[in-house]
């Protein structure tokens, strides 16, 4: 619909759709996030096209140094999918604006858009996703392939999250940038770009 045409819209798609970071999610790694963010961004895709992608990813990198093929560099997956997805609101002083882009996350527009029923997890996941603000994470305990203990630096709360890949890397002492997601069943670690820090 908001793609500048139809080709544009199906190579978004499927750009997204061979998506690492969305295969690996969508093979189990975390079912939710990968339904989640293959959803979410089909429907900017189709609903706003290539336009709004290109003003997410300037503002992703301040407007200085923009890389030119988004999906080559690493923060397509490492951050700026799940920024795009779960916290990304266009600048309203953006001269490209319309007034059909969203003025809210992306996750939130989608989850109104929806006609038929949602997955209760799914839609409780998008909910607070898109309230929780990134933060810096202390690694304080890892069990690699399963878990990691962290402190958020700046509030000083503390998470044991179920994390498969980034565990097996990360040590105690690392900082990660990052956003948790408190949810009933378990608090998740969504978008972790580490630091290469020591925790203090």
């Amino acid at each position: 619909q908001g793609a500048e045409s139809r080709k544009s819209a199906r190579r978004i798609a499927l750009a997204i759709a061979h998506s690492p970071l969305v295969k690996t999610a969508i093979a189990g790694e975390d079912a939710n996030w990968g339904r989640v963010v293959m959803a979410v961004l089909k429907h900017a895709a189709t609903t706003w096209g290539d336009p709004l992608l290109q003003h997410a990813w300037e503002d992703f990198w301040l407007y200085d140094d923009v890389q030119e093929d988004m999906r080559a560099e690493p923060e397509w997956e490492g951050m700026f999918l799940a920024w795009f997805t779960l916290g990304f609101v266009p600048d309203p002083e953006c001269a490209e604006r319309t007034d059909t882009w969203p003025t809210e996350p992306l996750g939130l527009h989608w989850l109104a858009s929806q006609q038929g029923p949602i997955d209760p997890l799914d839609r409780a996941f998008v909910e607070q996703a898109c309230r929780s603000p990134l933060s810096v994470l202390a690694v304080e305990q890892t069990v690699p392939g399963v878990s990691l203990d962290v402190k958020d630096v700046l509030t000083g709360r503390r998470f044991h999250t179920p994390e498969l890949t980034a565990s097996r890397s990360l040590q105690v002492g690392h900082l990660i940038f990052a956003r948790v997601v408190t949810l009933e069943v378990a608090p998740l670690i969504v978008a972790i770009c580490w630091l290469r820090g020591a925790a203090r």
